[in-house]
């Protein structure tokens, strides 16, 4: 059986496998980012939860706005982290395609 340079059919289904690799080569090289990211996001998740419990938190003028700026450091650097991931996958990718 001659073995074909051509490339399988099988070779664009097993991709997947090796971008899920990637995805978690970079979490794991970016140890330190994803823990700054988890402790501020629990800071902020504790502060949202707990400020709300005392009455004279309410008798501030902006406590709602003061709630949605907390809120935002729950959003924030977990999505500036998972871009930073994917924009580093997608390189890796487009390397290993040329």
């Amino acid at each position: 059986m001659e073995h074909d340079e051509e490339k399988s059919p099988l070779d664009s289904k097993l991709t997947w496998p090796y971008l899920i690799q990637d995805i978690m080569d970079e979490v794991w090289l970016n140890k330190s980012s994803l823990i700054v990211v988890v402790v501020i996001t629990l800071f902020s998740v504790i502060t949202v939860s707990i400020l709300p419990l005392f009455e004279s938190f309410w008798d501030i003028p902006y406590a709602v706005g003061i709630l949605i700026f907390l809120g935002l450091f729950t959003i924030i650097p977990v999505m500036i982290f998972y871009i930073i991931i994917f924009l580093r996958v997608r390189e890796k990718v487009t390397q290993r395609s040329k």
